[in-house]
């Protein structure tokens, strides 16, 4: 609700910001190893890598002439485990968050500059506001998704709104931005592949077909399983969680890189579990849309309706709003019997299912 509210309006926010130009787009991360692919052409699925009998340095062969499926387990592994660059990829996702930040200040910047106006002029005639949430690509590192829009600011002179000078001003930003990697490992920057689509005026379709994509992926996790849902208390504890070769050294990466003094500016260790990204799944900038405050409050205004109406319609009246301390833990010694069983073979299945993996 809160995206779709920023783009046709309701939930308190006018109806005419529906005319207002938008920009969709999707930020990615660079590479950091080959990986497989799903591939796709004109309805016609594409081999993964093709290539010759050439291996790399540990002996395994650089191309893959297989053709993979979307969904299937292979998709996002690399294509060698050693030549893969964990800590530039746990560093990246770490560093995603500021790399964000300044994406939205050179986009101010870049649109003053189109408009032919200073940066104090801009901001007091035209307000940028956006939407964003994260996205984890299979092989484990994050993208972003955004929707940005043009509002004019009353009160300030007339100025007409472009989208395609917000659509330049973003993607120019996107390639403007650096942040550099801790320890001297380089500088951090936005991948090559960089996707901007506008929707001006009237597109209700298009504008309700943006806010489904970007609302999806606020409930995505880190994988697919929910494995990683959970944060990582220790070394030990990865072991109890049945995560592929990949995923795991990613997370096992960000505990150990949490440890050296050079990435204390990173508190890699508590987001291990989310392979080193620390910031928000969804984030928008204040004027976007409406609020989860008011929201909220008129879900409790619905729900105050609806007992009211329940209590008209029923004999036992209006359901008293108290809560009651029942306990924790487990009520007798069979239900904790019962509990430690499938906790133990739940463990014998996911040592098991990682020994196969390693031996395929």
């Amino acid at each position: 609700m809160l995206v779709l509210a920023g783009l046709e309006g309701g939930k308190g926010v006018p109806e005419s910001i529906a005319d207002h130009p938008v920009v969709f787009a999707t930020l990615t991360a660079p590479s950091f190893g080959a990986v497989h692919r799903s591939l796709a052409k004109g309805g016609r699925h594409l081999v993964c890598r093709p290539g010759k009998a050439s291996r790399c340095i540990h002996g395994r062969t650089r191309f893959c002439n297989v053709v993979h499926r979307e969904g299937e387990a292979i998709v996002g592994e690399p294509i060698c485990l050693d030549c893969y660059d964990y800590e530039r990829a746990v560093l990246f996702n770490a560093l995603a968050p500021e790399l964000w930040r300044r994406v939205t200040i050179y986009s101010r910047r870049n649109l003053a500059k189109l408009y032919g106006l200073t940066q104090q002029g801009f901001n007091a005639r035209v307000r940028l506001s956006f939407i964003k949430v994260v996205e984890y690509q299979r092989r484990g590192v994050i993208h972003f998704h955004a929707v940005a829009r043009l509002d004019p600011i009353e009160g300030a002179g007339p100025l007409e709104l472009n989208g395609k000078y917000l659509a330049t001003a973003i993607e120019m930003a996107a390639s403007q931005v650096s942040a550099p990697y801790p320890g001297g490992r380089g500088i951090a920057r936005f991948g090559e592949q960089i996707n901007l689509q506008t929707i001006e005026g009237d597109g209700a379709s298009s504008r309700r077909g943006v806010a489904g994509y970007v609302a999806k992926y606020a409930t995505k996790s880190s994988d697919d399983d929910g494995v990683l849902d959970r944060k990582i208390r220790s070394e030990v504890d990865l072991e109890f969680r049945n995560l592929t070769l990949h995923l795991r050294r990613l997370a096992e990466t960000a505990w150990r890189l949490g440890k050296d003094p050079a990435y204390g500016d990173l508190p890699l260790r508590p987001w291990a579990h989310t392979l080193g990204f620390r910031g928000h799944w969804m984030t928008k900038s204040r004027q976007w849309s409406t609020t989860f405050k008011f929201l909220r409050a008129e879900r409790a205004r619905w729900q105050d309706d609806r007992r009211k109406r329940l209590a008209g319609n029923s004999v036992f009246g209006e359901v008293p709003k108290r809560y009651e301390f029942v306990g924790i833990g487990w009520r007798n010694a069979g239900e904790e019997y019962f509990a430690a069983t499938k906790q133990r073979e739940m463990f014998e299945v996911r040592v098991m299912l990682r020994e196969v993996e390693f031996r395929s």
